[in-house]
């Protein structure tokens, strides 16, 4: 799933495991995408830095909506980046790779060429 971020919750849960809830809201509307403690590992910062993310995951449908339990994330400027320099067989590399910095195929070591991009503002935020 691809997106604006429109919210991220992390709550205090009674296992003492640390759970992130991110709402991505797209044209057909909004879809939560919950990261347990194993996947946050990889993909934390990404999802707290930046607005417009693509996640991977297991969807869930139920009585209450669509949600996503997410195994990865990337930062969907970054992926459009990396589609436009290398083609669609690049951005495919980074999100079949075992995380979000990991780049097979890519010159560098599996680095990425192009680096990685700061706090962006809010899609919706008027710059001056």
């Amino acid at each position: 799933m691809a997106g604006a971020k429109a919210a991220i919750r992390t709550p205090s849960v009674r296992s003492g495991r640390r759970v992130m809830f991110v709402t991505v809201g797209d044209p057909s509307g909004p879809v939560g995408a919950t990261f347990f403690e194993d996947a946050q590992e990889s993909c934390a910062a990404t999802v707290s830095g930046s607005w417009l993310l693509l996640v991977r995951g297991t969807r869930r449908i139920g009585r209450r909506g669509v949600s996503l339990r997410a195994t990865g994330a990337w930062d969907l400027g970054r992926v459009h980046s990396l589609w436009r320099a290398g083609g669609i067989a690049v951005a495919r590399a980074l999100i079949a790779s075992a995380g979000p910095d990991a780049c097979p195929g890519i010159p560098g070591e599996g680095a990425c060429a192009l680096p990685r991009r700061g706090r962006q503002p809010h899609p919706g935020s008027v710059t001056r």
